[in-house]
């Protein structure tokens, strides 16, 4: 973990406690941001810290990925992807994407919404075969580590397509 940023903000009657972890591997910033939401029912929240839990307090667990930026050209599986040397500059492998989940999974095993705000692919001039592939490849990758049907709960899945998601 090369960086590490805890924000606390107060809202009305409810404290917002974000962590953001930036874990950097190679040329890929992938971000997992645990928000945990706890909802005082006291009028005064302002001694909420992170690491104190308030009595009554519901706690929400949210993670969040984004800018994979996929390139499945070089990384069509884990094991073949694990041979490709990746240089400073380039698009994540398929290893790469596997390495933050795997992290994830550990953080925060059960989620109860995963939101994934876009740029699967590539950057640059792209098919739209391409697009589609690259999309399903990483949707793909994600729903083995947090699927409802693997685990049986009932965690909200939410992917938005970036702008790199896209051929213009």
């Amino acid at each position: 973990m090369n960086s590490f940023r805890q924000i606390h903000r107060r809202e009305q009657a409810s404290c917002y406690e974000v962590t953001m972890r930036c874990m950097v591997g190679l040329a890929l910033a992938t971000t997992v941001i645990v928000i945990t939401s706890t909802a005082s029912t006291s009028a005064d929240n302002s001694t909420a810290r992170y690491g104190n839990s308030t009595a009554g307090a519901t706690v929400r667990h949210i993670l969040h990925f984004s800018d994979v930026h996929l390139n499945i050209s070089k990384s069509l599986n884990a094991s073949e992807s694990a041979e490709i040397p990746v240089a400073y500059g380039d698009d994540a492998p398929m290893r790469l994407l596997v390495s933050a989940l795997d992290y994830a999974k550990k953080l925060l095993p059960d989620p109860e919404f995963f939101l994934y705000t876009g740029d699967h692919v590539v950057h640059g001039e792209l098919s739209d075969e391409y697009l589609a592939e690259a999309v399903e490849e990483n949707v793909e990758t994600m729903a083995k580590y947090y699927s409802t049907e693997n685990n049986g709960t009932a965690l909200d899945i939410t992917a938005i397509i970036g702008n790199a998601d896209t051929s213009a």
